[in-house]
Formats: C-alpha cells, sequence, structure tokens
C-alpha cells in the first residue's frame, strides 16, 4: 500500500523498493492477491519509467496470476479492495497533512531568514554609520591638523621673511652708512698721514696704526654687512654666493673643500635660494665649530622636480643629543617646512655626517 501510495503521488522510483519488499515477503507466504497487487504496481512504476521491457514482465506475471483469483470469493475481494481504498485515503490526507505541514515549515523559514536578513541589513547600516562618522571624524582632524601645520609653515615662513627683510635692510644701513663713513674717515686719516709725514714727522706712526684699527674696523663691517646679506646671492644667484661664503668660511679656517653644481643654470626662487643659502651656512657653521672635520664636500642638482644639496665632512659625526635637539638643526627643519622641504643625515661610510637636503620645485 506505501508502493501504490506513491506511485499515486508519481514518485514510481520510492514506491519500487516497497513494492519488491511486498512481492518478497507475499511470495514466501503465498499470499496471492497481494502477489498480483504487486505486479500490478510494479508495472505501473516502470511504465511511468518508461522502463516498457521491466513492466511487460510485470504484466505478463500479473496477467498469467489474475487466472489464478478467479476461485477467491467476490467479497474477499471487495473487502481487500476496499480496505486498500480506506488504507490509500488515509495515506493521502496523511500526505496532505505533511505537505501542508511542510508549507507552514516552509513559511516559518522563510519569514525567519527575512527577521535574520532584516537584522542583519539594520546592523550593517548601523555599522556603516559609525564607519562612516568615524572617517569624518578623522577626515576632518586631518584636515584641522593640516590647517594648523600650515599655518604654523605660514607664520614660520613670515618670521624667517621678516628676519631676511630686516637682514637686507640692516645690511644696507651698514654698508651705505656706516661702512661709507669708515671708508671716508679711513681716506681722511691716509690724507692727514701724508701731511704729517712733512709737518710732524713724530706723529707718523701713531697715525698708521690708528689707520690699521681703522681698516680692521672697516673690513668687520663690512664682514657683518656680507653675512647679513651676502650681495652676492641677491645681485649675482646662489652658485656664486655659496662660492663666496665657502672661500670666506672655511679658507680662513684651514679646511679643504669641494663644490660641485650640476644642472642649476638659472635662478631659482628666491625664497629657495635664500633657504638653501642659510641652511648651508647653518651646516658649515657647524661643521667648523663642531666636527673636528678639515674636508667637506658640497653638491648642488637640480632636475625637473626638486633641487638636493649634499653636504659631507670627514669628522666626529653627530652625537645623538646634537642631532634631535640642536637649535641650528632645529633652524634647518623649520626652514625647510617653509619650502616643503626635508634633511636626511647620515654617517659617511669611513667618518663625519652626509646632510642630505631636498627641496621640491613647483
Amino acid at each position: 500500500m506505501l508502493g501504490m501510495n506513491l506511485i499515486n503521488r508519481n514518485k514510481p522510483n520510492e514506491a519500487i523498493p516497497f513494492l519488491k519488499n511486498s512481492l518478497l515477503v507475499s511470495l514466501d507466504y503465498g499470499m496471492v492477491d497481494v502477489i498480483q497487487a504487486n505486479y500490478d504496481g510494479l508495472y505501473q512504476a516502470y511504465q511511468k519509467l518508461n522502463k516498457t521491457d521491466s513492466a511487460i514482465v510485470y504484466l505478463e506475471k500479473w496477467i498469467h496470476l489474475k487466472d489464478s483469483l478467479t476461485n477467491l470469493k467476490a467479497q474477499e475481494k471487495i473487502d481487500w479492495l476496499e480496505t486498500e481504498y480506506r488504507t490509500a485515503e488515509k495515506q493521502r490526507e496523511i500526505a496532505q497533512l505533511s505537505e501542508i505541514k511542510s508549507k507552514q515549515d516552509l513559511e516559518i523559514a522563510q519569514q525567519r531568514n527575512w527577521i535574520i536578513l532584516l537584522a542583519s541589513a539594520i546592523l550593517g547600516v548601523l555599522l556603516i554609520t559609525l564607519l562612516v562618522i568615524q572617517f569624518n571624524k578623522r577626515k576632518s582632524q586631518a584636515e584641522k591638523d593640516a590647517a594648523i601645520i600650515k599655518e604654523r609653515d605660514k607664520g614660520t615662513e613670515a618670521v624667517f621673511n621678516a628676519q631676511e627683510e630686516e637682514r637686507k635692510r640692516i645690511s644696507k644701513d651698514i654698508h651705505d652708512g656706516v661702512g661709507q663713513q669708515l671708508s671716508g674717515l679711513k681716506m681722511a686719516f691716509q690724507k692727514l698721514s701724508k701731511d704729517l709725514a712733512v709737518s710732524n714727522p713724530e706723529k707718523q706712526d701713531e697715525v698708521k696704526k690708528l689707520i690699521g684699527i681703522l681698516s680692521e674696523s672697516a673690513d668687520e663691517v663690512r664682514s657683518i654687512s656680507h653675512q647679513m646679506m651676502p650681495r652676492a646671492l641677491s645681485e649675482l644667484g646662489l652658485i656664486p654666493a655659496i662660492e663666496d661664503m665657502l672661500d670666506k668660511s672655511l679658507k680662513p679656517n684651514n679646511f679643504e673643500y669641494e663644490f660641485e653644481q650640476f644642472g642649476v643654470e638659472e635662478r631659482l626662487p628666491e625664497n629657495i635660494e635664500i633657504s638653501l643659502f642659510r641652511i648651508l651656512q647653518e651646516l658649515i657653521n657647524n661643521i667648523i665649530k663642531h666636527s673636528k672635520a678639515n674636508h667637506v664636500s658640497i653638491q648642488l642638482l637640480k632636475n625637473n622636480r626638486k633641487i638636493i644639496m649634499i653636504v659631507e665632512d670627514n669628522g666626529e659625526g653627530f652625537k645623538s643629543n646634537v642631532k634631535s635637539t640642536g637649535h641650528g638643526l632645529l633652524n634647518i627643519k623649520s626652514r625647510l617646512n617653509t619650502v616643503h622641504g626635508e634633511v636626511n643625515y647620515e654617517p659617511c661610510p669611513k667618518s663625519g655626517t652626509t646632510a642630505t637636503i631636498r627641496i621640491p620645485l613647483a
């Protein structure tokens, strides 16, 4: 009956095992009616599966056995059929209830899946919202930090610009004022010395001594004026200014030095020229005062995107505390910030220090 019910539900593959098991049992017990029913069921199952050969085999067995059932009482046949019918009806009811329950379970599962999906979507939206808020906070903080750094660099640049303007003014005042006065005074003393050579020879040595002092003072004033703002930097450019500065700072201190430049054919922007000159001036002063070196090599290179200056010495190298806290080095870093440059200090292969300055060009 289970096999027949499955055939009625169009599941012949599932029906065949039940029918064959039933056939084996009915053959053992000689249950002719059940045997015939199994033959009929197997015939129907194989016919639904389009297995014609197997279906014909069981149809022939069913026909052959049919004659042997003619002697059974009609009532027994009716009772058997009625029982089969009722059983089939019960099976159909069970199948219908099972189908209804399956649909209900499916609906419940679908509702549960929708709830999980909706909860996941809400959680995802909350997570994305939190990430967006966090991103916006970080972006806002980064913009604030960038604005602070920009304003700081502008302030530092304004200070350096003011310093350079003041140096220009002081240099001009010294050169055109005190310097000219000392030059005039020196010329007057030289004329006085010539006059005294005739009228008062004994005073001539004293006057010559005063002329020497006056010459030293004039030279000192010119040196101060030159350090405040070298005329070579403003009038001739960076390369002549560097050569003049190295000649006047390293030679008197018995330093050997080399200066090479590559690609610097034209004038650079004024703020970059001043920054490079002041940075090199600071590095040279540090080398003279602290490095115990006797040789300096300077290279200045320019390409389409940046200008690079490399300063090497053969001294003792940086001490750990000087590298990070030296006033001169902090001043170099501040100057580089105003032109978006950077500096890197490394030990030389043998001894001393290599300072590499990189400044981008617009």
